[in-house]
């Protein structure tokens, strides 16, 4: 008799989830030192200031992605008035991509796909942050794959000195790094280091 192998389910795994690329586990141990620090950095926006920017820099998989998405999935239970934007810098490595992403967390979709200019897109933002009295925390994951064409300048500074375009707006980033070899105080400009 033969089997249909596509049907088959039968698995040596207990939860093959936890293989999957974007699973995150309940208990997430040996990183409480490195998650309680991120707290730290967050908790001022939980009150309603700006929360600390914080560079998170280790070898790929070792626990930073994972620990700043938990900390987000706190977040999300815990408040309205702090939105955190995680964003995959390998995919979205572009200024206006990062910033339609913030867009589409805010707003719900994404911008128009043509016509909008960047400063459009932008402006939407800061009029909802400003508006609904909301904190933004963005980790931008990989980040190093913003080095190229200068981008990690342009969204850095973007979101760092929107205060002083936007008055009122409350910005933080989280910026995670996997290349040991990338010295962040040197690939980014002064104004934004």
């Amino acid at each position: 008799m033969k089997k249909n192998l596509l049907m088959w389910d039968e698995t040596l795994f207990r939860d093959p989830e936890v293989l999957e690329i974007d699973y995150v586990p309940e208990q997430f141990e040996f990183r409480d030192t490195q998650m309680q620090e991120l707290a730290f950095q967050i908790r001022p926006a939980l009150r309603g200031g700006r929360p600390l920017n914080t560079v998170c820099k280790g070898l790929p998989g070792t626990g930073k992605t994972t620990s700043v998405r938990k900390l987000f999935a706190e977040i999300e239970e815990t408040t309205k008035k702090l939105v955190p934007v995680y964003i995959n810098c390998q995919i979205d490595n572009t200024k206006f991509a990062i910033i339609s992403q913030i867009y589409r967390k805010l707003a719900g979709h994404l911008p128009p796909s043509s016509g909008t200019s960047f400063k459009q897109v932008f402006d939407a933002v800061a009029r909802i942050l400003i508006k609904d009295e909301i904190v933004l925390l963005v980790a931008l994951d990989d980040a190093n794959y913003l080095l190229y064409e200068n981008e990690i300048n342009k969204v850095l500074y973007t979101l760092l000195r929107s205060h002083e375009v936007y008055e009122g707006t409350r910005i933080g980033v989280i910026v995670i790094i996997s290349d040991m070899d990338v010295d962040l105080s040197r690939a980014v400009d002064a104004r934004v280091s």
